[in-house]
């Protein structure tokens, strides 16, 4: 299962960190985590279409973050020339 722990400072309920972790166990998962007396633990457990949102999202953010040195070169070669023109349909990705 795949479990959303999040790290919450019990002063401000401002969010300091939060993890996922695959694991078989919660509170195998939660004795990962220090006990400090100005934080809470909390986590939720996610179901399947979370799950898989979760792992879609790793996959996607691996899958664009290459750069060949063909585009590198393309895209030096592009600045060079003034760049993207204003209005331009082929914008980046955001």
């Amino acid at each position: 299962m795949l479990i959303k722990i999040t790290i919450v400072n019990l002063e401000t309920e401002e969010v300091k960190e939060a993890h996922y972790i695959e694991t078989d166990s919660i509170n195998r998962a939660l004795d990962m985590f220090d006990d400090d007396e100005f934080t809470d633990v909390r986590y939720r457990i996610l179901d399947e279409k979370e799950e898989r949102e979760y792992h879609a999202k790793k996959l996607g953010s691996v899958g664009g973050s290459s750069t060949s040195k063909a585009k590198k070169k393309s895209s030096a070669n592009n600045g060079r020339l003034g760049g993207r023109p204003k209005g331009s349909k082929n914008k980046p990705a955001a």
